[in-house]
């Protein structure tokens, strides 16, 4: 397929009658050499992938699409389900479907990159054997990113096979009318809970509970 503007034939397919599914979102950057990357976000998933997207000498449409996450984790299953049928409907409306060598989004890894993360080993006060393991984000509260740093972590955490929590931004709140410090909480080993926001005085006893029953 043949346009005369990539821009054009990109913006044609989010901005005619296409509508992203309930709680998903996008974002557009573009390179100087005429790449343009479209990133999709979900509310509780986070990064969900990324659709890349350039013109060839011949004036063709090119395009490739990655799931973000681990092949063997489940919630790599999960964006993959929503984020396949938004790719596959976009390409169609673009027309270039027959032109791209897969339309379905492959996994991709991102742990081949580097991240500076703050982590917390809890070992047993009686045997010194670590319990638990936080994962610490304490620049924001927002629960997509807690979802993209319990991927980056996902090889670590399964490998040491220890309860992990990934902990957020702490902030000030009211409680039954009394002041606490409350922080958004996702457990993702050994099995994975929804994200919820925890007063850490809660999230304390819950872990001094799991470091007390260590050697009983």
């Amino acid at each position: 397929m043949k346009r005369t503007s990539l821009e054009e034939g990109v913006w044609s397919s989010i901005e005619s009658d296409f509508i992203m599914p309930e709680g998903v979102t996008y974002q557009k950057m573009s390179s100087r050499d005429g790449i343009n990357l479209y990133v999709f976000f979900h509310e509780k998933l986070g990064k969900l992938g990324r659709l890349v997207v350039c013109q060839n000498t011949d004036g063709e449409i090119e395009s490739s699409s990655e799931i973000f996450g681990e092949p063997s984790d489940r919630q790599t299953l999960k964006r993959g389900e929503i984020l396949e049928p938004i790719i596959r409907e976009m390409l169609k409306k673009m027309e270039v479907v027959n032109h791209v060598s897969s339309s379905i989004p492959q996994h991709y890894s991102i742990n081949n990159k580097k991240y500076l993360i703050k982590t917390k080993v809890v070992p047993c006060e009686f045997c010194n054997e670590a319990v638990a393991m936080l994962v610490f984000m304490p620049d924001t509260f927002e629960i997509e990113s807690l979802e993209d740093y319990a991927q980056i972590m996902h090889s670590e955490v399964k490998e040491l096979k220890m309860p992990t929590w990934i902990v957020g931004a702490e902030r000030a709140a009211v409680l039954n009318g009394d002041e606490v410090i409350e922080a958004p909480i996702l457990k993702v080993w050994p099995t994975r809970e929804k994200t919820c926001v925890m007063p850490s005085v809660e999230f304390n006893l819950k872990l001094k509970s799991l470091i007390q029953s260590h050697c009983v």
